[in-house]
């Protein structure tokens, strides 16, 4: 019985001009591209081919919207991609994440002095100056002495001496800003 149908299927093969049946181990297609659809197990846009457990051609068909294809170790799957922040290490530079959205971090916290922050989370007032305390910074404001005056105004600190005499050799009003400091009266000092 097994030589009849070898003999037939070689009777077959010999006897076919053109399209050779997928029954006879053709297609049954006439074109490299025809063949091969005939022989998919694709059925639909996005479906994809792949591998089963037995090593056969196998259809896996496209994942619903938003899924990634990911193998989980012996077959590929589809999988919903994992969105937002699931890990973040800022380090000793004192923030923090303050939300964890798809794509972004919100970050909350203050920047400590060695990671290039000042420390500090308020907002100076106007003529309020970082000082230095050994380990941080301070805002804090100019101390007038006896004869000096201190005006803050937004982005500016002046600073004058009253003189009764006009003593020569001395500052009588310093202004400082974003402008190179000027000397308002004659004498030695600030330039």
């Amino acid at each position: 019985m097994t030589q009849n149908r070898n003999l037939s299927f070689l009777a077959d093969l010999l006897t076919t001009s053109g399209v050779v049946n997928i029954t006879g181990g053709g297609t049954g297609q006439t074109t490299a591209s025809a063949g091969f659809n005939a022989l998919s197990p694709i059925t639909t846009t996005g479906d994809l081919i792949v591998g089963n457990a037995t090593n056969s051609a196998t259809r896996l068909p496209i994942g619903t919207n938003g899924t990634v294809l990911q193998s989980n170790g012996t077959t590929a799957t589809w999988a919903t991609l994992s969105t937002g922040v699931t890990s973040v290490s800022f380090g000793s530079t004192g923030l923090t994440p303050n939300t964890a959205t798809t794509g972004a971090v919100t970050v909350a916290g203050t920047l400590v002095v060695g990671n290039g922050g000042t420390g500090l989370s308020t907002t100076p007032t106007n003529g309020q100056l970082l000082i230095g305390n050994g380990t941080n910074y301070t805002l804090s404001t100019l101390t007038a002495g006896t004869g000096i005056t201190i005006t803050n105004t937004s982005g500016a600190i002046s600073i004058a001496a009253s003189s009764s005499g006009g003593a020569q050799g001395f500052v009588t009003q310093f202004t400082g800003h974003s402008t190179p400091p000027t000397l308002q009266s004659q004498g030695f000092g600030i330039i």
